[in-house]
């Protein structure tokens, strides 16, 4: 049997250092649930703010805190 955890959390606004330790609690929490997957909500990592297109290389700055493929959550 392949046990999934469906995280239901709510995210600490832009402050990404805050959502990763909280991410990475809730990880540890499903772990200790022995699942075998942990899926986030989408836009966990920033919470769903969003730039204000008026603003000169708000987009830019927006699109920055996105996690990449490549990115160590310190395994």
């Amino acid at each position: 049997m392949f046990k999934i955890a469906l995280l239901q959390m709510t995210s600490c606004g832009a402050d990404q250092a805050a959502n990763l330790a909280k991410g990475t609690d809730f990880c540890r929490r499903a772990k200790a649930q022995n699942a075998d997957l942990a899926l986030f909500p989408e836009m966990w990592n920033i919470g769903y703010t969003f730039f204000n297109p008026d603003e000169v290389g708000a987009r830019e700055r927006w699109a920055a805190q996105a996690i990449g493929v490549e990115a160590d959550a310190g395994r």
